[in-house]
């Protein structure tokens, strides 16, 4: 699903495309030498390795496309040959290489194991996270639901009326008869206010998939300070998962013997603390005092 707004009673954005995008900056495609290949083949490879989960690279033509499977499998269970197809629809037949030196296509996938693709990881979670906004709104809008007050005698339904009035100006005092009292009855048909609680929740998901994209977040569930050993924890594992995706294409491309390389195009790595420095945890700075406000 594309980005726009999301038909339903209370239409909300759909962040699908923004997360692709932010994780497609999160890493280059480079020849050995370290150099970008031109933008045009990079968003090519990178569209594919996210949205279809494999890419395929043409021997012949020396250009990436959409494969497909074709035909029968070899003993390990891969295709003998892929369907070749372009993003104008125009598809050709070529032999699967796994092999250096090999003519066919050469098959990338961007993760080893199942058919899920990376949109479809964030594809289910932008949905979760719609539905929390989608909740939150409608729980905003049933907040708002009017005071109700049943009148045993008609009579004094004026009388509430003005009641309600002097409510709605302000004052701080209303006088009123002990027969009114009597007369009224309130209904309680309050909505317990659960906003914050779905926001919560919405942002937890949303940390959640950002880690999945390589994108270190802040622990905002702590009040407390974070130890030295948790942020590194947090750390390894956003690295853990944009690097199954980088090391599996270069594990491949080494296989091949192709002149290609995904490299980190983020920054958190700089955020790791360096090997020959001693972290201090919260119980050694204790003891030295606690740190300074």
């Amino acid at each position: 699903m594309g980005a726009g707004l999301c038909p339903g009673p209370l239409s909300y954005l759909d962040e699908t495309d923004e997360f692709v995008n932010l994780l497609a900056n999160s890493f280059r495609v480079t020849d050995e030498a370290g150099n970008d290949l031109p933008d045009k083949t990079q968003r090519r490879v990178k569209s594919l390795l996210i949205n279809a989960n494999a890419v395929a690279y043409d021997t012949v033509t020396e250009a990436w496309y959409k494969p497909s499977p074709a035909g029968a499998l070899d003993a390990d269970g891969d295709p003998l040959a892929l369907i070749l197809a372009t993003a104008n629809g125009r598809t050709f037949r070529r032999p699967t290489a796994w092999e250096p030196g090999a003519s066919g296509a050469y098959l990338f996938k961007a993760l080893p194991f199942g058919g899920t693709s990376l949109r479809d990881i964030i594809i289910d979670a932008c949905r979760v996270m719609a539905i929390c906004d989608e909740a939150s709104r409608q729980n905003l809008e049933a907040c708002k639901t009017p005071y109700i007050v049943t009148v045993s005698n008609p009579d004094l339904l004026l009388s509430v009326k003005q009641a309600i009035a002097q409510k709605q100006r302000g004052e701080p005092v209303l006088v009123t008869t002990a027969e009114l009292g009597d007369g009224l009855k309130a209904i309680d048909i309050a909505t317990e206010f659960l906003a914050d609680r779905f926001e919560e929740f919405r942002d937890h998901k949303r940390a959640e998939l950002l880690t999945k994209l390589g994108v270190l977040t802040a622990n905002t569930e702590k009040r407390e300070r974070v130890q030295s050993a948790e942020v590194n924890a947090k750390l390894g594992e956003a690295s853990d998962y944009i690097y199954l995706l980088i090391d599996n294409f270069n594990r491949q491309a080494t296989s091949y013997g192709l002149p290609f390389r995904a490299v980190y195009n983020g920054s958190m790595e700089e955020i790791y603390e360096d090997g020959d420095e001693t972290p201090v945890n919260d119980q050694e700075d204790d003891q030295k005092g606690g740190s300074q406000e």
